[in-house]
């Protein structure tokens, strides 16, 4: 059991701290509304990865060439990032009130849309995750998705917290982590979509 806490913890640790478009969210809500707005996205795994294990196991792992759907979340989740990104630069060029009024709308929304598009949750529990699910009972197969979230969302709270503290002194955000965010966006779009040709080729 010791074993199984801390792979979870680990690995959960190790995905949160990874560049991808959830951690750009989480920026980016820290960085406009401060550590609780980029806390609530952080949590976002709680939501998504449930039905995400729950797809991987009955619909993907029984399927012997998943490469197409993983390939049509792959795509989905670019124009999806490519959207965010053009919306979060808009609010970069926005005058800082205009961002603060803006700001959180359709925050916990997004985040949770742009990880259920991801592949890369699903390739996990593919992968990895499937593995360690896989490796005792009910019990331990629990136990390591609780400490997989722990792991996560702790790192997660991290990068919130980080993000709040770059707001000014009055509390609003800089224009210049908008159009950085935005970038970000914008090249996590293009590794999705080239993810997703791989999953068709593969």
């Amino acid at each position: 059991m010791i074993d199984t806490l801390t792979a979870g913890l680990a690995l959960g640790a190790s995905a949160g701290l990874q560049p991808g478009p959830l951690a750009a969210l989480v920026v980016r809500a820290g960085a406009r509304g401060g550590f609780a707005a980029g806390a609530r996205v952080a949590f976002v795994p709680l939501l998504t990865d449930g039905p995400i294990i729950l797809i991987t196991v009955l619909v993907l792992r029984p399927m012997r060439e998943h490469g197409a759907v993983l390939a049509a979340l792959g795509l989905c989740g670019a124009v999806y990032c490519l959207w965010l990104a053009r919306e979060t630069w808009r609010l970069g060029r926005a005058t800082a009130a205009d961002a603060d009024t803006r700001a959180l709308a359709g925050s916990l929304r997004e985040a949770i849309l742009v990880n259920l598009l991801n592949p890369n949750p699903y390739l996990f529990w593919l992968t990895a995750g499937g593995a360690w699910l896989g490796r005792g009972g009910v019990a331990d197969g629990a136990a390591f998705v609780g400490a997989f979230m722990a792991g996560i969302i702790g790192s997660k709270l991290a990068i919130a917290w980080m993000a709040a503290r770059a707001r000014n002194a009055d509390g609003r955000t800089p224009p210049w982590i908008g159009r950085l965010l935005a970038v970000v966006l914008a090249i996590l779009a293009v590794q999705l979509a080239l993810t997703a040709l791989q999953a068709v080729r593969g």
